[in-house]
């Protein structure tokens, strides 16, 4: 062992060999010696992504991915599926924007058809990519397609399907104000939300059946229908008293649902309002949407945004204004009116988990009404 002592201080530079060892000697630089950063690689200087602040250069670090807004092909898990939704999309509404500008003719039909249709495969494309975006991340809460998203691919759907229901009710001699139309449009609504949640939220394994609120059995279910029952009582008369206030203050839209005048026609509203919407709604707003928010934010935030969301899609039924104002006037109506039941719905579904609760609770809130009308 040696004694280490103060460093001797050469008196005159002295030569060094080059630095492959041979060549001619090279005198050292004077002055203090200062760490020479590598730098970032080549690739992380041309596309800008690189190690954190901190991290040592040849640490493996995960390269920042692109969102789903940012048309960026690089760090994208399926680019191919990506650039097709962004082209299907791109084509669909310009064709569709072409359509609602051209004369009425089977011409503007067509363009209308073929725009939609491609719209909803750009929006499904760009839903099943964010879906395989969001599972390569490690320990991700949720793993799924935004409820925006989603949504937005769902209404171009509902749309071809109704044009697809019009043709057959045609066909047949009957028209949306039947009894079988009633049914078959809010069908049309209807299964593009269901199925897009078993095609891209369940069948993704984002999400499974339960975690929609289907986990309750037996007894379970009895009780959780029992209490969305009650909710939903109060609930009625709660926004009864609201309406009310709102109708003395802004025009009152018409109801979704044509006036019934015959037994078949009430029968219909009566199944639409108090199980098809309802169920379907369920599924999409309350078990897909709201699990996946709660998963991401805290359950508070989950149940502003649940509502907020629930309660805006309403204004988006609303027809039969003459001006602008009036129109703006039914909006505000629709919104204000559904807030307080939209946000019931997903503070009663994140209490147990149980869309039977949420699901009795829309039903009766939407059914009770139509019952007393009918009967008076």
């Amino acid at each position: 062992m040696t004694e280490s002592g103060p460093p001797e201080e050469p008196s005159e530079p002295s030569a060094t060999p080059g630095p492959d060892g041979s060549g001619p000697p090279q005198a050292p630089i004077e002055g203090p010696a200062r760490p020479i950063s590598p730098g970032p690689p080549l690739d992380a200087a041309l596309t800008g992504f690189g190690p954190p602040d901190g991290a040592a250069p040849d640490e493996p670090v995960a390269p920042a991915r692109p969102g789903l807004r940012t048309f960026s092909l690089e760090h994208r898990v399926a680019p191919g599926l990506y650039l097709v939704g962004w082209l299907a999309c791109l084509i669909g509404l310009g064709l569709v924007v072409v359509g609602i500008l051209s004369e009425p003719s089977l011409g503007q039909v067509v363009l209308l058809v073929v725009g939609l249709a491609a719209l909803s495969v750009g929006l499904i494309a760009g839903a099943g990519q964010q879906s395989l975006q969001r599972g390569a991340r490690a320990a991700s809460p949720y793993t799924g397609p935004s409820p925006f998203l989603l949504f937005a691919a769902a209404v171009p759907i509902s749309v071809l399907l109704d044009v697809v229901a019009a043709f057959i009710l045609t066909v047949f001699g009957l028209d949306f104000d039947s009894p079988v139309g009633i049914v078959a449009g809010s069908l049309a609504t209807a299964l593009p939300f269901v199925g897009l949640v078993r095609l891209l939220v369940v069948g993704t394994g984002a999400l499974t059946v339960p975690d929609l609120g289907f986990a309750h059995r037996g007894a379970q279910i009895v009780r959780d229908a029992g209490a969305g029952a009650l909710w939903g009582i109060v609930l009625i008369f709660a926004t009864g008293v609201l309406a009310l206030a709102l109708g003395s203050l802004l025009p009152v839209p018409s109801g979704p649902l044509p006036v019934a005048t015959t037994a078949g026609e009430r029968l219909a509203d009566l199944l639409v309002a108090g199980l098809i919407a309802p169920l379907s709604e369920e599924i999409f707003f309350r078990g897909f949407a709201t699990t996946a928010w709660a998963r991401t934010m805290s359950r508070g935030a989950a149940i502003v945004r649940s509502g907020l969301f629930f309660a805006f899609i309403h204004v988006l039924t609303i027809s039969g204004a003459e001006t602008f104002g009036q129109g703006l006037g039914f909006a505000a109506f629709a919104f204000l009116g559904r807030l307080p039941v939209s946000l019931a719905l997903a503070a009663v579904f994140l209490r147990r988990g149980s869309i039977y609760e949420s699901l009795a609770l829309h039903s009766t809130f939407n059914a009770v009404p139509l019952v007393i009308v009918f009967l008076s």
